[in-house]
């Protein structure tokens, strides 16, 4: 079942971006984990054709580097400290800028690291508009952690422009103020209507950010409905220590205990 009218996907278009950059604020290290290997190795077991592609500012290590290293183009970059003057601390927020700035280049798909894929972005890239999915029922709440667009995307542009009024420091009061608020006016924008497609939140996040009990501690698969492509694991400091429990012996073992265990198993060779 699909959101879409059958379209063939522009195979210039199917590449799929993650970015994770280091500073003294960032929480994780060089070496991968369990949860950075499900996500590159599930958007490539439903999406083998696309081009996986990982920007970094540092050399990735570890054994689960080296199991998706032979699929996953290595792209080491500085990444930005400014935008339109306006200085980005947290590299959160260097990744929100330079998404866009990667997707309006290039196009295709931006997807967190704390996500696992379901299945094929196919018609989503087929539509050649940009894309984002509702984080839940309340109309003006949307999500950036799974992106899709074609590059020169019209959205992506005013979006962008809308940096040049960025202040968040950090994890401050303005932390999600461009990149999840912002979507609420630009989707009712009149110059960008008919350039973008809006999601419900079923499509990328299944188990709601404000429900994460029922990802973790809880077994309703039920939820994974035939319009979901990726499921969020909303890895936040709340969350980190039930997705660091779980290693690949015991989701091979156990894998119908909760959600994430059953989503995250059929991805363990």
């Amino acid at each position: 079942m699909s959101l879409f009218e059958t379209k063939t996907a522009n195979p210039e278009y199917k590449k799929a971006h993650y970015i994770y950059f280091y500073n003294d604020k960032s929480k994780r290290e060089a070496q991968w984990d369990l949860m950075r290997y499900l996500a590159v190795k599930s958007f490539h077991q439903h999406n083998p054709d696309y081009s996986i592609n990982f920007y970094t500012n540092a050399q990735p290590t570890g054994e689960y580097w080296e199991k998706v290293s032979s699929f996953v183009n290595l792209h080491i970059v500085e990444p930005p400290t400014e935008v339109f003057g306006n200085p980005l601390v947290h590299p959160a927020h260097t990744s929100d800028v330079f998404r866009i700035k990667l997707l309006m280049e290039q196009g295709g798909v931006y997807s967190d690291f704390d996500t696992i894929t379901i299945k094929s972005f196919d018609d989503l890239i087929a539509e050649e508009k940009f894309i984002v999915g509702k984080l839940g029922s309340r109309d003006w709440k949307y999500g950036n952690g799974v992106l899709v667009s074609p590059p020169n995307s019209k959205y992506l542009e005013e979006w962008y422009a809308e940096y040049t009024w960025f202040r968040s420091k950090g994890k401050d009061k303005y932390w999600d103020e461009h990149s999840v608020k912002m979507h609420s006016t630009l989707v009712a924008r009149e110059s960008l209507q008919g350039h973008f497609k809006t999601l419900q939140w079923e499509a990328f996040y299944p188990y709601r950010y404000t429900e994460s009990e029922k990802l973790y501690d809880k077994f309703l698969p039920e939820l994974i409905l035939p319009v979901s492509y990726s499921v969020h694991l909303y890895d936040t400091s709340v969350n980190h220590n039930k997705i660091e429990k779980w290693n690949e012996q015991r989701l091979r073992e156990k894998p119908n205990t909760c959600s994430f265990s059953w989503i995250a198993s059929k991805y363990i060779e």
